[in-house]
């Protein structure tokens, strides 16, 4: 049973409060230290695994598919405990002598990434960064949150016609740039707001009476359907490159910080 308080920790994080983070930082570095040091690691490899442990917790509880189970140090333990013994498995063949966290959970794969897409992905982050706040935001949510429209509108004070024609907008631009010599680019811009809207009930696993039928014919049947289905996952992996170099840079100067006292 996870406390109150832990469940505000959770919070706290998940919204990137500064001074939540530093704690984190200070709180569970000795542990992961000895975990590696004690194990065939070296301090460079321990200072290493952290930063890779804390971005991997950072970036999963942002998930919307996230709900704690146990506490905020279960998952760092399991975390660093899972990456090292990968790591030494897999450069060594050595087994854990000593230092071994007393409680570990099982953790999901840390990505959703569609790992044939990682150039396109690469380029579509690029790209999405120098759009407005407000326009990655609904990026961000519609593809990373995956959150109903109805949610966005009232968020962002857009009317729902107003908030389908500015994503159609943005993923064209995005399309355009990442796809500007594809066949089917056309078709693929002149999508239906209805059939964007399946794709997006898909990825939310939220279809509705007909929509099976509906989803296997145009699969069949309309190439710049298939082409923005695919760019879902595409712009997916982008908003999560985006989110993992921002918390890099937060976890990189905690790191800084606790070095200096």
């Amino acid at each position: 049973m996870i406390k109150l308080e832990e469940y505000l920790y959770f919070d706290s994080l998940k919204n990137e409060d500064l001074n939540s983070i530093d704690k984190l930082y200070k709180e569970h570095y000795t542990v992961v230290n000895t975990l590696v040091t004690r194990n065939w690691g070296t301090q460079k490899e321990a200072d290493q695994l952290y930063k890779e442990t804390l971005v991997n917790f950072l970036c999963t509880i942002k998930k919307p598919s996230f709900s704690p189970i146990d506490s905020v140090q279960v998952y760092i333990h399991s975390i660093a405990f899972e990456k090292w013994q990968h790591h030494i498995f897999q450069t060594t063949r050595k087994k854990f002598l000593i230092a071994i966290p007393e409680r570990l959970i099982e953790i999901e794969d840390e990505d959703f990434f569609d790992f044939e897409y990682l150039e396109e992905s690469d380029k579509a982050a690029i790209l999405i960064k120098q759009f407005s706040s407000s326009d990655q935001k609904i990026l961000h949510d519609v593809y990373f949150q995956k959150k109903p429209n109805s949610i966005i509108k009232e968020e962002t004070k857009l009317s729902l016609n107003d908030l389908h024609r500015q994503k159609q907008k943005l993923v064209n631009d995005l399309l355009r740039s990442v796809y500007p010599n594809n066949q089917n680019l056309n078709v693929a811009l002149n999508i239906k707001v209805e059939n964007q809207a399946l794709i997006e009930r898909y990825y939310r696993n939220s279809f509705i009476e007909g929509d099976f039928l509906l989803f296997d014919k145009l699969q069949k049947s309309d190439a710049g359907f298939l082409l923005n289905f695919d760019f879902f996952k595409i712009i997916r992996n982008a908003i999560t490159i985006i989110l993992k170099e921002k918390v890099e840079v937060k976890i990189e100067n905690c790191h800084t910080k606790y070095l200096a006292g």
